[in-house]
C-alpha cells in the first residue's frame, strides 16, 4: 500500500514539473554548424528529460543482458542449494525413522547437490552408513566430519559411539576427553568419561571427573562422597598392589 502510495506520489511530481516546465515562457535555439534549432524552453527541457531517462533504459538493458549469464549461474546455486537442504531434510527424517533405503538415497542426493560441504550431508552419509551395518563407512565419514570447525563435534561423538559399541575403552576416552574439553559442563559427557575411567582403573582421573561433574550437579554430594572413598580406597590397593604406599588420605 505505501509502496503504492509512493509510486502515486512521484508520477504525480513529475507531471506537476513537466507542466510547469511547459508554461514557462521563452525559447532555446541551437547553433550547430550550418543548423539552426529554435525550440520552446519547455519542449526542450521535456526532450532532455526523455533523452536522459532513455539513456538510463537502454544502460540498464545492456547491463541486465551482460549480467545474465552471472544472474543465470547465481540463480542455479541457490536452486542447487536448496535441492540439497531438501535431500538433508528427508535424509535425517529417514534416518530417525529407521528407513535404510530413502536414506541412503537422501544421503546421495545431498552430497550431489551439496558438494564440497563437509558439515550435516557427511553427517547424513555416515548415519545412514551406520543405520545400514557399513561401520567402516560410517567411522570414515565421521572422521571427515571432524575437518569441519562448526560441525566437528559431531563426528567426535559419532566416533564415540562407535569406540563404544566396538569395546574400545581407550579409544573411547580418549574421544570423550576431547569432546569434554570442547563441551566441559555438559553431564552426558562427564558421565561417560568418569565411567571409563572407572573401568580403567584411572582412579586419580576419575576422582577429579567426579569433582567437577559435583560442581555443576551430575551427582548429588552424598553420592560423590561415596564414590570419592570408594576410588581413594581403590587407589590405595592399587599402590600396594604396585609395591609401594599411596599419598592418598580419606577425607
Amino acid at each position: 500500500m505505501f509502496k503504492t502510495l509512493f509510486f502515486a506520489i512521484k508520477v504525480g511530481v513529475l507531471i506537476a514539473l513537466a507542466v510547469w516546465v511547459a508554461d514557462q515562457p521563452g525559447t532555446v535555439r541551437i547553433d550547430w554548424m550550418e543548423y539552426r534549432i529554435t525550440t520552446h524552453v519547455g519542449f526542450f527541457f521535456l526532450a532532455a528529460i526523455a533523452f536522459v531517462l532513455i539513456t538510463l533504459f537502454i544502460y540498464q538493458t545492456i547491463k541486465t543482458f551482460v549480467d545474465f549469464p552471472k544472474s543465470l549461474r547465481r540463480y542455479n546455486e541457490i536452486n542447487t542449494r536448496e535441492k540439497g537442504y531438501v535431500a538433508l531434510t528427508k535424509g535425517l527424517a529417514a534416518v530417525a525413522a529407521g528407513d535404510t533405503k530413502a536414506a541412503n538415497i537422501q544421503a546421495k542426493r545431498a552430497a550431489k547437490f551439496l558438494e564440497g560441504d563437509t558439515g550435516l550431508p557427511m553427517l547424513l552419509e555416515a548415519q545412514a552408513a551406520r543405520l545400514e551395518g557399513r561401520e567402516d563407512d560410517a567411522v570414515e565419514s565421521f572422521t571427515m566430519l571432524l575437518e569441519n570447525k562448526h560441525a566437528g563435534f559431531l563426528g567426535v561423538r559419532g566416533l564415540l559411539q562407535s569406540a563404544l559399541d566396538n569395546g574400545d575403552k581407550e579409544g573411547a576416552l580418549a574421544l570423550a576427553e576431547k569432546a569434554l574439553k570442547s563441551h566441559p559442563k555438559q553431564g552426558w559427557l562427564l558421565n561417560i568419561v568418569y565411567d571409563l575411567q572407572i573401568d580403567l582403573r584411572r582412579w586419580y582421573a576419575a576422582e577429579k571427573t567426579l569433582t567437577k561433574a559435583e560442581k555443576i550437579g551430575v551427582f548429588d554430594k552424598d553420592k560423590a562422597q561415596s564414590d570419592r572413598i570408594a576410588l581413594m580406597l581403590a587407589q590405595v590397593q592399587k599402590d600396594m598392589d604396585d609395591g609401594y604406599v599411596s599419598d592418598a588420605h580419606l577425607t
